[in-house]
């Protein structure tokens, strides 16, 4: 999917209707010989959670194209939805961000068994928990249960990553 910024902040008020409160974008101009009308939601949802929304040939993330509506200008790097629902694009959901910082707010991984993010079992039986930031992982072992390792990650997490530590039991929806 190309995402090279080609419609301007005009462009994309003169199509497209964005309500900040609900995320969502309907279209202002017909599309299409009449399959699309004026009121139509715009935009799909991706296999992988985000919304396009495909204007001139050109596909576009919803949450960038919000961002653009909102502020006049392309984000600079990244745009991070706070609750991880990637598919939430009302404005106060999203916020700038870094790539570190994106990585920063992401939900547990779906094959975590432990059930905290940043925590897992070691081979002697112990409980080890770890964070990573600008790819170094912070790790320290040897806890009794999972939750006094959930407990040190969510104390390093939100030291390393401030507002962008996301919450240990995160996940996608």
């Amino acid at each position: 999917m190309k995402t090279n910024n080609k419609i301007t902040h005009e462009q994309l008020l003169h199509a497209l209707n964005y309500d900040p409160e609900t995320g969502l974008f309907t279209w202002r101009i017909l599309r299409g010989r009449n399959q699309i009308k004026i009121g139509d939601v715009a935009g799909n949802r991706l296999n992988t959670g985000y919304v396009v929304i495909c204007y001139e040939y050109q596909d576009y993330l919803a949450h960038r194209l919000a961002w653009l509506y909102m502020t006049g200008e392309w984000p600079k790097h990244h745009i991070d939805h706070i609750n991880q629902v990637r598919n939430d694009n009302r404005f106060i959901n999203l916020r700038e961000s870094t790539a570190s910082q994106n990585l920063a707010n992401v939900a547990r991984n779906p094959r975590n068994t432990s059930g905290f993010k940043g925590v897992a079992l070691d081979a002697n039986g112990t409980w080890r928990g770890y964070v990573t930031r600008n790819y170094k992982q912070h790790c320290k072992a040897g806890f009794k249960t999972p939750e006094e390792a959930a407990a040190w990650v969510k104390m390093k997490r939100v030291a390393l990553h401030g507002e962008f530590a996301s919450d240990e039991r995160s996940a996608r929806a």
